[in-house]
């Protein structure tokens, strides 16, 4: 079945509370915070209120994502554990090299490598397993040892079969079947490399959407997320050069203009006005309530098992009521 998710970004607190009350009543099944210290709320600080908070026994909570730069993974590993325990058992750790939290402070984004040492780490020590670590053998005598998915964000090729060698899953930040496509090609063969079956991975397609029968509306609203993609794209082909992914994205980001990362995700700003309506259109799930419909079970035929939202769109709780009226029954009363 696939499922569904609310992916809270910008402050305040209270913001946050108000999506996860939507969340709850609208019954999805995950509930997300974006990991960016500086220009948002402090994320784990955040879980735990929200946590107490929350009124359903069923919702899961995720990080969307956090990284191991500004985060040692050794405090993710104990954040983690204790939000198993605070939540019975319901987080989801999405991870990543490190975007907007690093990237403001003109920081670098971890390497492949420290990413998947980070992966390894943050699972074995929050569910309770021991391990070495600079020649200190390290455990969390007190964690609860429900053991904590770890899911991988990526879009090179390196990344993604990282996150099949050593993920519980990956996370995508696009809806484009195309580049899904592509992207679980590279995430099953790092999984059948290291002798795992790529068909107990998760793969969660985070994006942003709008439902209107108004397509140049509804393009205007999540063009933003355009411009989030761009950042990556770009920070990829930096580091594995030109044909290193799809040409369509390759192509959008030539004329790229230089990205403010204080005004991340921001639908105002300008920052985002070079994404042409063809990227948007592919990157995200925009128009007419039956083409949303069509893209979202293109994207569970390819194995999404999960579907997230940023809230990052005017009239967003509207939105959120009309796919759980009108779209997810689609996917929940076909079984």
């Amino acid at each position: 079945m696939l499922k569904f998710g609310v992916v809270n970004i910008f402050p305040p607190a209270s913001s946050a509370l108000e999506k996860l009350r939507l969340a709850e009543r609208l019954e999805f099944d995950t509930f997300w915070v974006a990991d960016s210290h500086v220009i948002w709320n402090e994320t784990y600080s955040l879980f735990g209120w929200l946590i107490a908070q929350c009124e359903s026994e069923r919702l899961q909570f995720g990080t969307m994502v956090t990284n191991p730069v500004s985060r040692d993974p050794i405090v993710v590993a104990s954040a983690f554990a204790t939000l198993q325990d605070v939540s019975g058992g319901r987080m989801l750790c999405g991870i990543g090299r490190g975007d907007s939290s690093v990237r403001l402070l003109n920081r670098h984004p971890a390497k492949v490598a420290e990413l998947a040492d980070a992966v390894t780490l943050i699972r074995t020590l929050a569910s309770g397993d021991s391990m070495e670590i600079d020649g200190k053998v390290v455990s969390l005598e007190w964690a609860t040892g429900v053991p904590v998915p770890v899911l991988v964000a990526g879009y090179g090729a390196r990344m993604l079969e990282t996150a099949g060698r050593v993920g519980s899953g990956v996370i995508l930040e696009c809806a484009d079947p195309h580049f899904v496509s592509w992207a679980l090609e590279h995430v099953h063969r790092g999984a059948r490399e290291a002798g795992r079956d790529p068909s107990e991975l998760s793969v969660v397609c985070s994006t942003a959407t709008y439902v209107s029968d108004d397509i140049a509306l509804a393009r205007d609203q999540v063009r933003p997320f355009g411009a989030v993609v761009g950042n990556h794209v770009a920070e990829v082909l930096r580091n594995t050069g030109a044909n290193s992914l799809p040409p369509e994205l390759e192509a959008f980001v030539a004329n790229r203009p230089e990205y403010d990362y204080a005004k991340h995700v921001h639908r105002e700003e300008e920052q985002a006005n070079y994404v042409p309506d063809s990227i948007v259109d592919r990157l995200c799930i925009t128009g007419p309530l039956d083409k949303c419909v069509e893209r979202l079970r293109e994207l569970d035929d390819l194995g999404v098992t999960h579907v997230n939202f940023y809230a990052q769109t005017d009239n967003y709780d509207e939105q959120m009521e009309l796919y759980a009226r009108e779209i997810i029954p689609h996917f929940r009363n076909a079984l």
